[in-house]
Parts: C-alpha cells; sequence; structure tokens
C-alpha cells in the first residue's frame, strides 16, 4: 500500500469516529446561513465499464441516491444557485442546511441517472454544459486521456520523447492520468490542443466507441432543454474546457460569452451561472465571467458560502463514492479536522 493509500485510509478512520462521536452536531452553528454546493461530474450507470469504475469523479447511481437520502434524513433543504443569489440580494436568509447539487461536464448520464432521482427526492442543482460538445461526437478532452491510458493498459504509453509510461496496473494508470492531465493543465491551452491527436488515435485503435460512449457522451440540446429549471438549471462550463488560466485573452470572448450565447440559443432560456473546468481562473477570467451577465461562478476551492461570498469563486466540496467522505464534507467535519483538503 502506497504512502498515500495509508494516509487516505488514516483519516477516513479518524473522520469515521468523530462523525460516530457526534463533532458534526457541535460544529452546526458554524453551518447557520451558509450555502453547501457539492460538486459532482458523471453519475454513472450500475452496468458501466470497468474503464469508467477506477475514475473516482463518476460515483454510481446507487450511491449518488443513497446520499440523497441521507440529505433528507437530516434534514439538510435543497435550493437552487438562482434562489441562493435572490435571498442574498434581497438580505433573506437562506433555508437551514441549505445544500445545492452542481455537475460539471454536461453527461447525459446525468440526465438519465441522477435527474429521475432528484425529480422524485425534491433535490435541485446546475448542469455545467460544455458549449461545444452537445449533438458532436467529441468527448472532454480530460476523458479522452483518461480513456486511452485505460485502453493502453499492459503495454507503454509515449507522450512525447521524453514521458514514457508503463500501464501494466490499474495504480500505473492512475498515477500517469494524474501526472499527465497536471503536465497539459500547466502549459498554454494552444500547446496542449497539440497533444490531443495521440490520445485520440490510440482510442481509435483500441476501443469501439459504442462501449464507452453511453456513459461519456455529452447531453444533447433535445435532453437539456427538456430539464426543468426549478430542479436542474443550466450552467456553462465554457466552450472547450480548457483551463482557462492557461488561455490566451484573445480567446477567453469565446469559452465565456460565446458559450453562454451558444447554450441560450439551444435550449431557450437564460444561462446565469458559470463553473471553471478545473477550477482555474484569475482576476481577468472572474472580469470575463461578470461582464458576459452571470450572476455566479463556481470554483474546486472547498469551503462554505454566505452572501459575503465572492459570487465569482464560489466553494464547493468534491463528491465521491465513499459516503464517510462524503458525509464529512457535508457536516463541516472533515474542514474542521484535516482543513481546507479535498480528501
Amino acid at each position: 500500500m502506497t504512502a498515500l493509500a495509508l494516509k487516505t485510509r488514516g483519516r477516513n478512520g479518524l473522520l469515521r469516529l468523530a462523525l460516530i462521536a457526534g463533532l458534526d452536531r457541535l460544529l452546526a452553528p458554524r453551518r447557520i446561513g451558509k450555502l453547501v454546493i457539492l460538486c459532482y461530474h458523471g453519475i454513472r450507470s450500475k452496468d458501466s465499464t470497468p474503464a469508467l469504475s477506477f475514475s473516482r469523479r463518476n460515483p454510481p447511481v446507487d450511491v449518488f441516491e443513497r446520499q440523497l437520502l441521507w440529505l433528507k434524513q437530516y434534514n439538510y433543504q435543497f435550493i437552487t444557485l438562482s434562489e441562493a443569489v435572490a435571498r442574498w440580494e434581497q438580505g433573506r436568509p437562506l433555508p437551514d442546511r441549505a445544500v445545492c447539487l452542481t455537475f460539471d461536464d454536461g453527461y447525459q448520464n446525468v440526465i438519465a441517472n441522477a435527474y429521475p432521482i432528484m425529480q422524485r427526492l425534491g433535490a435541485c442543482g446546475c448542469l455545467y454544459v460544455i458549449a461545444g460538445l452537445p449533438d458532436s461526437e467529441r468527448f472532454t478532452w480530460t476523458d479522452v486521456v483518461e480513456m486511452a491510458l485505460w485502453v493502453s493498459k499492459g503495454r507503454a504509453f509515449a507522450l512525447n520523447g521524453n514521458h514514457c509510461y508503463i500501464l501494466n496496473t490499474t495504480r500505473d494508470i492512475l498515477g500517469a492520468v494524474e501526472q499527465i492531465e497536471a503536465y497539459l493543465r500547466s502549459i498554454p491551452d494552444r500547446e496542449r490542443l497539440s497533444y490531443m491527436p495521440r490520445f485520440e488515435q490510440v482510442l481509435r485503435e483500441s476501443i469501439p466507441t459504442s462501449d464507452w460512449m453511453r456513459e461519456l457522451k455529452p447531453a444533447s440540446w433535445e435532453s437539456l432543454a427538456s430539464l426543468d429549471s426549478e430542479i436542474m438549471e443550466i450552467g456553462s462550463h465554457s466552450w472547450s474546457h480548457p483551463n482557462l488560466d492557461r488561455v490566451a485573452e484573445e480567446d477567453l470572448g469565446k469559452e465565456v460569452h460565446d458559450s453562454k450565447r451558444r447554450i441560450e440559443e439551444r435550449i431557450g432560456r437564460q444561462v446565469l451561472h458559470f463553473c471553471y473546468p478545473c477550477g482555474a481562473f484569475t482576476p481577468t477570467v472572474q472580469r470575463y465571467v461578470r461582464q458576459a451577465g452571470y450572476l455566479t461562478a463556481t470554483s474546486t476551492l472547498p469551503g462554505l458560502n454566505d452572501a459575503s461570498a465572492d459570487r465569482f469563486a464560489l466553494r464547493r466540496y468534491m463528491i465521491y463514492s465513499d459516503m464517510t467522505l462524503f458525509q464529512g464534507h457535508v457536516t463541516g467535519v472533515h474542514g474542521f479536522l484535516f482543513g481546507r483538503s479535498m480528501t
């Protein structure tokens, strides 16, 4: 077991003991008037491919339902981002234990798997759409990278002349994903784009599209337009999902302004909320988001939100399949014990 795995196991054990001991009840006054925003990505089907199972970003639908039932059991009140902003602007308090669900990347499986559960349980949230993907044959670049490495299991994968990865085990794949994505996020976005044909070629040669399209494909414009906005608002997650702090300023207009206009044209209603891909932003990016007419923008910074929060850097908790970690984030116990670490 790696040092990271041991550290994670130790933290989860301590977190579990703290929850059993009732630390969440002692911390409850700290959460009064605060909004908890939860960050999901895809909600995969129970019978999804093994290639999706190794990604913590895509919890299965039964876990998602169990998490929402837990929120209901402990009297959390679901609220949309628009309702939260309206209350803040009017000086009205948020409901007790206010929580909003958000879903990055605009996957069809959120509509197929999560939305019916949200309807049934009275939950609400926001689905952030990558404007250039619906009704296309394209996928998020991060999914392309992860799937290309997964189907290369048992072989070597050469990113370039200086980086070659031996992918014998799932642990090897996870390590390569982390390193490659970190590298691609660290370089100018136009340079990142030059690497993508390598991953796309691997996928074309190694896996039939139908085997992974069902879970990773973007939602269609028709299905997005059909959603009840009181249950699922639609926000923008940029045009092409780059790290916006690595995008040339002359390209920010398309990613921020044009994505908003494109989504509005296709779903027939206003898009008021933005989500920074990978949580990456700068003051310049925030300025573009404000000028485009959004009400909020969400980050990946962990923490709670109230009327004094920067509405263009709202905080969220990343949610995975681990119920103890989920409960720790929602109740604030994880943050109390470990600071603002996400895991």
